[in-house]
């Protein structure tokens, strides 16, 4: 009888870079073929069966793996926070063009600022909070921002974006973006395009694919050209992300490139490039644990035509290495956070905790941070608590704290250049104070939800831009108290007259906010925003429509002027809009409208939203 002989291969362990990581380890079976017999010999009577254990070990020792790099164990806060999720289906639904659309028509109760309604800049913050409350990450990465005091949310291209996850917690917003991550599996393709009034042409795509055993490749383009009041929006940008997994989807390394030029003549004229480099690594130690360690370089340099290089505006960046380590010990869960950074208007060393851990029907957290910068440290502490259940019905309510000190860095912008001005501090600080309460419950259909919360701050701090550095303001006390009320359930029941029709449902939320102490800048005294809508299929699943209709309300807000030092009242205003998508095998084609009334709607005077929206175009999506 011939016999297989199965050899074991051994292993083996690699350093990476500067950034130490254990890279496991493979076995590969290996099978030698018998000599050919002169003659064969005579067939057995019985028949040998091989174990399955054998045939098992055999099989997987030559099944092809679908890599993929390693997706984040948990996520950077626990469920005592107000967590606000939409994953690839849910940004592909929406009629939103940009993150901070998608933002305000998901998370109720933030304000929006845009400079520019396409192109930006965007900003978004929780009620009294200012901008140093809010925070973006972008695949578990903080990202710095290079000319204010707050990320521009227009950094990220949404069709791009995979899954947003929005924390919500007493001290401020965390905003959490997945971009698209191939699966390993078959090759996957989004473009988009649109056009209409204002003068729009804008077409972006995304592509992601495997390559080779062991790699796989994403790469993106964005072409923006809009024209609304005179007011040219230009925008090109690319993308591209590589990953090598070398052993195992366990362990993964990835190199990511991003370029932008845009132009922009609304609230701030600039002409300016953005480039970004990322080299990541990411490794999975056993089931329950993973550790990541990342390092960026950022530049954004601005384009003055017709100017010496002498006395062009100088190139500045944000360049830093970072190290985050996740735990899910039992049902709990640990995000730890280590970040470096290089420049003076920068925390040089800040660090985060955040741990949880669920008992019975509660869950407790807390968390804190810690960080240096050069003219002081800064810190701060939360803590929540949790109780979810199904009593007469399912209900969820939560309870947070937090306090500390806050530090805001001001990245210099090249037209306080040119102001005749004393000098700008680098960074501030602001301390603060925040508590609260929220409940939900869902009875039947029905979603009911409600919060209340206080906020103290010591004084304000602004964004450090152009529209608001030179604004002179009460820098006194600020304590801001909010309720909030939101509601979700169907309210027409189509079902009654069309055989197997979804109901029309309404989302509604409105938030009051009551001012103590110092005027709050970009704070309306409340908001509303109630939207109809109606999803459905037919035919099979063959054709899904998506149908909406909603209506946003702000309150009058005291807003900065930009280049006067005195800020104006604007009067409180409504944007109506809705959309209208059908898709079609892997089309979606889409129709967009808002503001038919040509009112005059902004968020700064003297930078209006477009007078009408009325887009239509094409969403495709497709694997191959």
């Amino acid at each position: 009888m011939t016999k297989i002989s199965v050899r074991g291969a051994g292993i083996r362990h690699g350093l990476l870079g500067a950034l130490l990581l254990t890279v496991g380890g493979v076995s590969a079976a290996h099978a030698q073929d018998p000599p050919v017999p002169d003659s064969l010999p005579p067939i057995s009577d019985s028949l040998e069966v091989v174990p399955d254990s054998v045939l098992a070990a055999f099989a997987d020792s030559v099944r092809q793996r679908a890599q993929s790099f390693p997706a984040r164990l948990t996520g950077l806060r626990g469920p005592t926070h107000e967590i606000f999720d939409c994953d690839r289906e849910c940004v592909h639904a929406s009629p939103s063009f940009t993150l901070l659309e998608l933002l305000l028509e998901h998370v109720p109760g933030i304000t929006g600022v845009r400079g520019e309604f396409y192109q930006g800049p965007h900003h978004v913050f929780d009620g009294g909070f200012g901008p140093g409350f809010a925070t973006l990450y972008i695949d578990g990465r903080e990202v710095l921002s290079l000319s204010r005091a707050q990320a521009d949310l227009r950094r990220v291209s949404l069709n791009y974006v995979d899954r947003v996850r929005v924390y919500r917690g007493a001290d401020g917003l965390v905003i959490d973006v997945d971009l698209i991550r191939h699966d390993g599996v078959q090759a996957y393709s989004r473009v988009s395009g649109l056009t209409g009034d204002p003068r729009s042409e804008i077409l972006d795509a995304v592509f992601a694919n495997s390559l080779g055993g062991a790699s796989n490749v994403e790469a993106s383009f964005e072409r923006y050209d809009v024209q609304d009041r005179q007011n040219n929006q230009d925008r090109f940008a690319v993308q591209g992300r590589f990953s090598w997994m070398p052993r195992s989807n366990d362990f993964g390394v990835q190199f990511e490139y991003r370029s932008e030029n845009i132009e922009r003549t609304g609230l701030d004229t600039l002409q300016f490039s953005r480039r970004e480099f990322v080299a990541r690594t990411r490794a999975n130690l056993g089931p329950r644990a993973q550790v990541e360690a990342y390092g960026q370089a950022t530049s954004f340099t601005d384009v003055v035509e017709n100017l010496p290089d002498s006395i062009s505006p100088p190139q500045r960046g944000a360049d830093g290495v970072g190290l985050r380590f996740s735990a899910r010990p039992g049902s709990g869960g640990v995000s730890m956070g280590l970040r470096f950074a290089g420049r003076d208007v920068y925390a040089s060393r800040i660090a985060d905790l955040s741990a949880w851990q669920p008992i019975g029907p509660f869950t407790l957290e807390g968390g804190a941070e810690l960080a240096s910068w050069n003219e002081f440290p800064t810190e701060s502490w939360r803590a929540g608590a949790a109780f979810r259940d199904t009593l007469l019905f399912p209900i969820e309510l939560r309870a947070f704290t937090a306090e500390g000190t806050r530090g805001f860095g001001f990245p210099q912008h090249p037209m306080l250049d040119t102001l005749g001005t004393s000098e700008f501090v680098l960074a501030d600080t602001v301390r603060f104070d925040s508590r609260g309460a929220s409940a939900a419950l869902a009875i039947g259909p029905f979603n009911l939800a409600g919060r209340y919360s206080e906020q103290w701050m010591d004084r304000q701090v602004g964004f450090g831009a152009p529209f608001d550095r030179l604004v002179v303001a009460d820098s006194g006390e600020v304590d801001i108290t909010s309720l909030e009320v939101r509601f979700d359930g169907p309210v027409v029941p189509l079902g009654v007259l069309l055989r197997n029709v979804s109901p029309i449902r309404l989302r509604a939320s409105w938030r009051k906010f009551d001012s103590r102490g110092a005027e709050t800048l970009f704070l309306p005294d409340r908001l509303f925003r109630t939207e109809l809508y109606l999803s459905d299929t037919f035919f099979d699943e063959s054709l899904r429509i998506w149908v909406s209709v909603f209506i946003d309300r702000r309150g009058a807000r005291l807003v900065p002027v930009p280049g006067s030092p005195d800020p104006v009242m604007l009067d409180a205003d409504s944007w109506m809009g809705g959309h209208l998508m059908f898709k079609i095998a892997d089309f979606r084609f889409f129709w967009r409208f808002g503001n038919l009334g040509a009112d005059q709607i902004g968020d700064f005077q003297g930078a209006r939203f477009p007078r009408q929206l009325n887009v239509f175009g094409l969403r495709w999506e497709f694997f191959n």
